[in-house]
Protein backbone atom coordinates (compact mmCIF):
# COMPACT_ATOMS: atom_id res chain seq x y z
CA UNK A 1 0.00 0.00 0.00
CA UNK A 2 2.82 2.39 0.87
CA UNK A 3 4.57 1.73 -2.46
CA UNK A 4 1.35 2.49 -4.33
CA UNK A 5 0.92 5.83 -2.56
CA UNK A 6 4.59 6.68 -3.19
CA UNK A 7 4.25 5.71 -6.85
CA UNK A 8 1.17 7.88 -7.32
CA UNK A 9 2.93 10.76 -5.58
CA UNK A 10 5.98 10.45 -7.81
CA UNK A 11 3.70 10.28 -10.85
CA UNK A 12 1.84 13.46 -9.85
CA UNK A 13 4.92 15.46 -8.86
CA UNK A 14 6.04 16.42 -12.43
CA UNK A 15 2.47 17.37 -13.29
CA UNK A 16 2.34 19.60 -10.23
CA UNK A 17 5.68 21.22 -11.13
CA UNK A 18 4.48 21.95 -14.68
CA UNK A 19 1.28 23.49 -13.34
CA UNK A 20 3.18 25.64 -10.86
CA UNK A 21 5.51 26.93 -13.55
CA UNK A 22 2.67 27.53 -16.01
CA UNK A 23 0.87 29.63 -13.39
CA UNK A 24 4.09 31.57 -12.67
CA UNK A 25 4.15 30.36 -9.08
CA UNK A 26 7.66 28.90 -9.25
CA UNK A 27 9.33 31.58 -7.12
CA UNK A 28 6.65 31.59 -4.38
CA UNK A 29 6.73 27.79 -4.20
CA UNK A 30 10.53 27.72 -4.08
CA UNK A 31 10.43 30.33 -1.31
CA UNK A 32 7.86 28.26 0.65
CA UNK A 33 9.95 25.13 0.24
CA UNK A 34 13.13 26.88 1.37
CA UNK A 35 11.55 28.60 4.35
CA UNK A 36 10.10 25.34 5.63
CA UNK A 37 13.30 23.33 5.17
CA UNK A 38 16.56 25.26 4.94
CA UNK A 39 15.49 28.40 6.81
CA UNK A 40 13.19 26.69 9.32
CA UNK A 41 14.79 28.40 12.32
CA UNK A 42 14.45 31.84 10.74
CA UNK A 43 10.87 31.04 9.77
CA UNK A 44 10.01 30.10 13.38
CA UNK A 45 11.53 33.34 14.66
CA UNK A 46 9.96 35.59 12.00
CA UNK A 47 6.70 33.90 11.04
CA UNK A 48 4.76 37.10 10.30
CA UNK A 49 7.53 38.49 8.10
CA UNK A 50 8.03 35.21 6.27
CA UNK A 51 4.30 34.84 5.62
CA UNK A 52 4.11 38.46 4.47
CA UNK A 53 6.91 37.89 1.97
CA UNK A 54 5.16 34.76 0.71
CA UNK A 55 1.86 36.60 0.22
CA UNK A 56 3.62 39.43 -1.61
CA UNK A 57 5.23 36.92 -3.98
CA UNK A 58 1.87 35.26 -4.66
CA UNK A 59 0.29 38.70 -5.13
CA UNK A 60 2.94 39.64 -7.68
CA UNK A 61 2.22 36.42 -9.58
CA UNK A 62 -1.50 37.29 -9.60
CA UNK A 63 -0.65 40.81 -10.77
CA UNK A 64 1.31 39.33 -13.66
CA UNK A 65 -1.81 37.34 -14.62
CA UNK A 66 -3.86 40.56 -14.73
CA UNK A 67 -1.22 42.38 -16.78
CA UNK A 68 -1.07 39.49 -19.24
CA UNK A 69 -4.87 39.43 -19.55
CA UNK A 70 -4.98 43.19 -20.21
CA UNK A 71 -2.22 42.85 -22.79
CA UNK A 72 -4.17 40.11 -24.60
CA UNK A 73 -7.35 42.20 -24.53
CA UNK A 74 -5.47 45.16 -26.00
CA UNK A 75 -4.07 42.97 -28.77
CA UNK A 76 -7.59 41.68 -29.48
CA UNK A 77 -8.87 45.25 -29.73
CA UNK A 78 -6.03 46.14 -32.12
CA UNK A 79 -6.74 43.06 -34.26
CA UNK A 80 -10.44 43.96 -34.48
CA UNK A 81 -9.52 47.51 -35.53
CA UNK A 82 -7.08 46.22 -38.16
CA UNK A 83 -9.71 43.86 -39.57
CA UNK A 84 -12.15 46.75 -39.93
CA UNK A 85 -9.53 49.02 -41.48
CA UNK A 86 -9.49 51.62 -38.72
CA UNK A 87 -6.22 53.46 -39.13
CA UNK A 88 -5.19 56.96 -38.20
CA UNK A 89 -2.41 59.04 -39.65
CA UNK A 90 0.96 57.36 -39.49
CA UNK A 91 -0.53 53.92 -40.04
CA UNK A 92 -1.41 53.40 -36.38
CA UNK A 93 -4.53 51.53 -35.39
CA UNK A 94 -7.42 53.63 -34.00
CA UNK A 95 -8.19 51.58 -30.88
CA UNK A 96 -10.28 54.31 -29.26
CA UNK A 97 -12.71 54.36 -32.19
CA UNK A 98 -12.84 50.56 -32.20
CA UNK A 99 -13.61 50.50 -28.46
CA UNK A 100 -16.49 52.94 -28.98
CA UNK A 101 -17.84 50.83 -31.84
CA UNK A 102 -17.64 47.65 -29.75
CA UNK A 103 -19.53 49.35 -26.92
CA UNK A 104 -22.20 50.58 -29.34
CA UNK A 105 -22.53 47.10 -30.84
CA UNK A 106 -22.79 45.59 -27.36
CA UNK A 107 -25.46 48.08 -26.34
CA UNK A 108 -27.35 47.51 -29.59
CA UNK A 109 -27.32 43.74 -29.12
CA UNK A 110 -25.33 43.04 -32.29
CA UNK A 111 -22.73 41.00 -30.37
CA UNK A 112 -25.31 38.67 -28.90
CA UNK A 113 -27.73 38.64 -26.03
CA UNK A 114 -25.79 39.47 -22.88
CA UNK A 115 -27.13 40.80 -19.62
CA UNK A 116 -25.22 42.43 -16.82
CA UNK A 117 -28.11 42.53 -14.34
CA UNK A 118 -28.76 39.91 -11.72
CA UNK A 119 -32.13 38.17 -11.85
CA UNK A 120 -34.74 39.50 -9.48
CA UNK A 121 -35.08 37.66 -6.19
CA UNK A 122 -38.51 36.15 -5.57
CA UNK A 123 -40.02 36.29 -2.14
CA UNK A 124 -40.70 32.79 -0.92
CA UNK A 125 -43.96 32.28 0.89
CA UNK A 126 -44.09 29.66 3.57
Amino acid sequence: MMFMILGIGLFLLPILFRLVLKLRLGIPMLYALLELTVFHGWYQANTALADGIFFVLVGLAALSWVVTMLRHLWELLEDCAKNRGMRISGGEVDTERMAKILLDEFRGGRLGRFTLELPEQREETV
